[in-house]
């Protein structure tokens, strides 16, 4: 059966799922540091023609400048996920996979479905991801089917 994405981007997307908590706290750790003071500080610098400093607007221009933007778009992307899915057994197989230690195996007897079911309701899960960062332009699907096949080429060769 033909896969609507390639393997390397459906690890990806995997990766960030189990990682959501660790990407969140990365991106308010960083906009904690601009609001507070921690890290680098371009508060001195000049900005526009004004030779007064006001530290009020370079924060904001420094929080504009963050570059947490494709990770508060994969947040958001998975946040429509758990909320499109609700109620339903994909969601909860998502929170109960996703972010822990878990196996599939397990989910699949605290849901009591078999195991292969929770490997469909994973499939479920990462593809609406998939189609949902494809819309907003998170990625480009072109170029992941075509890493994808350069990378099965470079296998094939080296076999």
């Amino acid at each position: 059966m033909a896969k609507p994405i390639p393997d390397n981007l459906y690890r990806h997307i995997e990766w960030r799922l189990h990682n959501r908590k660790m990407i969140a706290a990365t991106v308010d750790a960083a906009r904690q540091d601009v609001l507070y003071g921690r890290g680098k500080s371009s508060m001195n610098t000049p900005r526009g023609h004004s030779k007064h400093s006001d530290p009020t607007a370079a924060k904001g221009i420094m929080l504009a400048e963050i570059d947490t933007g494709t990770e508060r778009a994969w947040l958001a992307i998975i946040d429509d996920g758990f909320a499109y899915y609700a109620g339903t057994q994909v969601c909860n197989m998502a929170k109960r996979f996703y972010g822990g230690n878990v196996k599939v195996k397990d989910v699949a007897g605290k849901l009591r479905v078999h195991t292969q079911t929770v490997n469909r309701l994973r499939d479920s899960f990462v593809y609406y991801c998939a189609i949902r960062a494809a819309e907003r332009q998170i990625i480009d699907l072109d170029a992941w089917w075509a890493r994808d096949a350069a990378k099965k080429q470079k296998k094939g060769r080296e076999k």
